[in-house]
């Protein structure tokens, strides 16, 4: 925010998304977006330069399926796919903030067996108590990717400015038993 300039803009785009079951009663999707988002700070002598949103495309696949002749056991992939983003040193002038920092991307994987739902009673009565019950592993960032989310810049005796990434979580494994009484 600079309260003290005029500035115009603009953002333009298209957004797609199919959705349906691909395997009879699992909801799976994919979506593509299209973005290009710039401004122009009246008198600065740059022109048209990118918005911190910038980011021109994105990707998003979830996908859902089970093993054939056995509901029970389900999978779920979930994989992303986001362009670079503009960023810049921090106390700079707006119009140096093009630099962009890398793509990002990540794939996820979740299996589940359900345990006891209405159409799979166990034999023990004390089970039998029990609505549901599941459990299922999930990985996230499963190829393990270094997403960068944002920089921390340090200064060189000389004035140069060096952008150190910081970056998201790494590989997570989540283990999880649900139980409805």
């Amino acid at each position: 925010y600079i309260a003290d300039q005029q500035s115009k803009g603009y953002a333009a785009g298209i957004d797609m998304k199919v959705n349906g079951e691909f395997v009879s009663g699992v909801q799976s999707w994919a979506s593509l977006s299209f973005m290009q988002t710039k401004e122009d700070i009246l008198h600065d002598g740059h022109g048209y330069i990118p918005r911190p949103t910038d980011q021109r495309l994105n990707f998003s696949l979830f996908f859902q399926d089970y093993l054939p002749g056995n509901p029970t056991w389900e999978m779920h992939l979930s994989a992303f796919y986001g362009s670079r983003l503009p960023t810049g040193p921090p106390n700079s002038e707006r119009w140096k903030d093009i630099f962009r920092m890398p793509s990002y991307r990540r794939v996820d994987l979740g299996i589940s067996k359900t345990l006891i739902s209405e159409s799979h009673r166990p034999a023990s009565p004390w089970l039998n108590q029990l609505k549901s019950m599941s459990i299922s592993i999930e990985v996230y960032n499963l190829l393990n990717i270094n997403n960068t989310i944002s920089y921390f810049w340090v200064s060189s005796t000389y004035g140069d400015m060096f952008a150190v990434p910081n970056y998201l979580t790494s590989r997570k494994i989540n283990l999880k038993l649900a139980v409805t009484f």
